[in-house]
């Protein structure tokens, strides 16, 4: 499964959102609209979820984190045996 192998390696990946679909064709526009002030990264949550839950309150720090995340993260670290 091509997830896992890109988990076991570290690379998760980008993730965008779609404001408006549309198409996308070489040489358009691709613009940032918002910069968290957190570090909370995708590579960060790959790595609490899939090796380390003691670090899970790191990712409380983002607040756009979804709920059934953060319900996750904020979890004791103990009901996740390493």
């Amino acid at each position: 499964m091509l997830p896992r192998r890109f988990a076991r390696a570290g690379r998760p990946g980008a993730y965008l959102a779609i404001i408006e679909p549309g198409m996308v064709t070489p040489g358009d526009r691709v613009q940032i609209v918002e910069r968290p002030d957190h570090d909370v990264t995708v590579a960060l949550v790959a790595q609490v979820f899939l090796h380390d839950h003691s670090r899970s309150d790191e990712l409380l720090a983002a607040t756009a984190l979804p709920a059934q995340w953060r319900a996750w993260a904020g979890e004791p670290a103990a009901a996740y045996p390493a």
